[in-house]
């Protein structure tokens, strides 16, 4: 990628922009790129899951110097072994659940995976036997688990990471110290969905009382290479087309699974995934743990939302979609009315300081980047009085309603 010009030539811009909806509506994938590398818009789901392990507020670098010394238990106290004990518990579960999972996600694909990460050598190779995907994965996060270490799975239906995969799984399951949640992410095939969706559906809310992720969304996505979230060119990508559609999401696992949740009761830090949602813009998942933060009950999200959505009842909690199918409402057909109703409803425990970009933009960068002065505006997108993403679109949609 240049340092000194455009990732994306300004001619090309419009170009890009009336591709996707051409892809959208036909069901077919945007890619932008060359034939060994390109950038896709795809459709996802994403899990997270918090395995935080009862030490936070200990610095890593002091956690680690008694580790090595042999005296991890005085870092402890009652409590934190509770904590502890729970969250291994519970990543174990997680760990045998994921691969079921991954065989009954992988049974819905309409096409092969043709790449997979080999866990013993973390390098990516050909698959040339589909049961291949799942040779001695029981053994290796069995003995990922025994060992606490972090566990990374990935495989994905194109011959390249660096291809916008149609078909693709990546998770990270972790006992990282400053590795907070764990993430599932699958992407899935746009044509595919278009004709299955009850089947998706109720896949999806299946696996959600199941894993029971304390937050998931769903959606649109630039994508990226499996596991990683990307180079600078995707940074690039996701805010020019935020200037243009409302409905594209932005979904960093790996980032993310650095955030915290659990914090000393006076303070969380502002730009982590433990002080608040994403909005929506399609699915999304309220836990037990954020409707408490809401102050509402499964029920009573599905009845205050009925009339606007679809509520589906989880065991921990109520899964959210905004309508039918994704959307990608295009800036120029004007801000969409359920999305503005439904991030209104969940504004109390909206976040619109969550570190979302992985690359900051360097000196001179002639391409547009979100950053700390542009992210919460757009994370606000859905609010009425938002001028995202100028002025005057906004006024001119507003003017146009009233």
């Amino acid at each position: 990628m240049s340092t000194a010009s455009k990732f994306i030539p300004d001619n090309e811009v419009d170009l890009i922009i009336n591709d996707i909806k051409d892809s959208y509506q036909d069901g077919s994938m945007f890619a932008w790129g060359q034939d060994d590398s390109d950038i896709g818009l795809v459709p996802f789901i994403t899990f997270y899951f918090y395995t935080g392990d009862g030490l936070k507020g200990v610095p890593a670098d002091i956690w680690q110097e008694y580790i090595d010394q042999g005296r991890e238990d005085e870092l402890y106290n009652e409590s934190d072994i509770e904590i502890y004990e729970k969250s291994q518990k519970n990543t174990q579960n997680l760990l045998k659940n994921m691969i079921q999972f991954y065989r009954e996600f992988h049974q819905l694909a309409d096409l092969p995976f043709l790449l997979k990460r080999d866990a013993p050598t973390s390098e990516y190779r050909k698959v040339t036997n589909q049961e291949d995907l799942f040779k001695d994965l029981n053994k290796q996060v069995d003995e990922a688990h025994k060992q606490q270490e972090d566990y990374y799975i990935a495989a994905s239906s194109e011959e390249s990471i660096n291809l916008a995969p149609r078909w693709s799984i990546s998770g990270i399951f972790t006992h990282i110290i400053n590795m907070e949640y764990s993430t599932l992410k699958l992407h899935f095939r746009w044509s595919w969905y278009l004709e299955h969706q009850q089947e998706w559906h109720q896949f999806i809310t299946k696996w959600l009382d199941i894993l029971q992720p304390e937050q998931c969304y769903s959606g649109f996505e630039v994508s990226s290479p499996l596991i990683m979230d990307g180079g600078p060119e995707h940074g690039v990508m996701e805010r020019m087309l935020a200037d243009h559609f409302y409905g594209v999401d932005i979904d960093h696992p790996f980032t993310l699974s650095f955030h915290n949740n659990r914090q000393p009761a006076e303070w969380m830090n502002p730009a982590r995934m433990g002080a608040g949602l994403r909005p929506a813009t399609w699915g999304i998942m309220l836990s037990n743990y954020w409707l408490g933060r809401l102050g509402k009950t499964a029920q009573q999200v599905k009845q205050d939302l009925h009339h606007i959505c679809s509520c589906t009842l989880l065991s921990d909690g109520v899964w959210i979609e905004t309508t039918p199918k994704p959307q990608l409402y295009p800036v120029d057909e004007g801000v969409p009315e359920v999305l503005v109703k439904v991030n209104a409803y969940l504004k109390p425990i909206l976040n619109d300081q969550l570190q979302l970009h992985v690359f900051d933009a360097w000196d001179d960068d002639p391409n547009p980047r979100f950053d700390e002065s542009n992210s919460p505006q757009w994370l606000r997108r859905f609010e009425v009085d938002s001028n995202w993403p100028s002025a005057a679109i906004r006024d001119a949609d507003r003017a146009q309603k009233d």
